[in-house]
């Protein structure tokens, strides 16, 4: 009787062993649990853009390839072939920064959003008092689509005093 074909291999099985690595050593590398691991492997779980951006990160496997890529392909994120040495490089890379840098990344990254959220409380403030003007003005309110969003167009009448 004739043996099945073999299956091509799931690309974070072939991750793993690429990298040598148990289920329970790779899952606590990406910081999931085996179970996790393991149903990924055997398709009873999707790969998610968040652990996908994870793997990436930690191995420098290509994260689109993780999640929409054939099986039996593996890629860096330059998109060549993904070998075991990739890791090794990217573990020494991060292995060897220096704490000062990981804190200046850490306070830049804080800088950024710190400036995100004072932008975000810019617009609220903005919106408020541009509706402020715009109750004065009796406003020709209508609404359109722009880029996917539900966009409100506030026309202004012209001002008149009684």
């Amino acid at each position: 009787m004739a043996r099945p074909a073999k299956l091509p291999q799931h690309p974070i099985r072939l991750l793993r062993i690429t990298l040598g690595l148990t289920r329970r050593d790779f899952a606590e590398l990406i910081g999931v649990s085996a179970d996790t691991i393991a149903s990924i492997e055997n398709n009873r779980l999707g790969v998610s853009e968040k652990f996908a951006r994870r793997v990436s990160f930690v191995t420098g496997a290509n994260c689109a390839k993780l999640r929409k890529g054939r099986f039996g392909q593996l890629k860096n994120s330059g998109g060549k072939i993904y070998r075991a040495s990739d890791y090794r490089r990217r573990r020494r890379l991060f292995d060897n920064l220096p704490n000062d840098v990981i804190a200046l990344r850490a306070s830049e990254l804080c800088k950024q959003i710190r400036n995100l959220l004072s932008l975000s409380a810019k617009k609220n403030r903005l919106a408020v008092a541009y509706c402020d003007i715009a109750d004065c003005h009796s406003p020709v309110r209508s609404a359109e689509e722009v880029s996917g969003e539900r966009v409100l167009r506030l026309e202004l009448a012209p001002f008149h005093e009684a």
